[in-house]
């Protein structure tokens, strides 16, 4: 059930949050995934929290489940409030609603304007999610 922590500890270890710029647009896709050798342990993920999972042929073959879209997300962190993450990723779990606002701004399309507010704000976000918090 979603009010047991074991998600958020199966996460902690073996989970993973990014994003990356997709399509000719290179538009910001975020996803949260967590990968291991045996479906039956990451199958209650699909079952309480949506998304989809996958056989990752990589590093000896894995499964891995992941979710992208902005409801799945939303559900993911509604856990998390929950049931708090306790490894570093939560640096990057706390950046999520910033990361919709400036997605939401086309913040990353401001690059050709190196001196717009909104480039300056992706720029500062970028370092921010690339720096752990110690």
């Amino acid at each position: 059930h979603l009010k047991h922590g074991w998600f958020s500890g199966f996460f902690d270890a073996d989970g993973t949050i990014g994003f990356y710029l997709k399509g000719k647009n290179s538009y910001p896709q975020l996803t949260i995934s967590v990968t291991n050798k045996l479906y039956v342990d990451i199958c209650p993920f699909m079952t309480f929290l949506g998304g989809n999972i996958y056989f990752d042929k990589a590093k000896n073959g894995c499964y891995k489940w992941s979710i992208q879209s902005e409801e799945d997300i939303a559900n993911f962190m509604q856990y998390i409030k929950i049931c708090s993450i306790q490894s570093i990723k939560r640096n990057r779990i706390f950046l999520i609603k910033e990361y919709y606002r400036l997605v939401s701004l086309k913040a990353y399309k401001a690059e050709a304007e190196e001196n717009s507010i909104l480039y300056k704000s992706w720029k500062i976000f970028n370092q921010k999610w690339n720096t752990p918090l110690l």
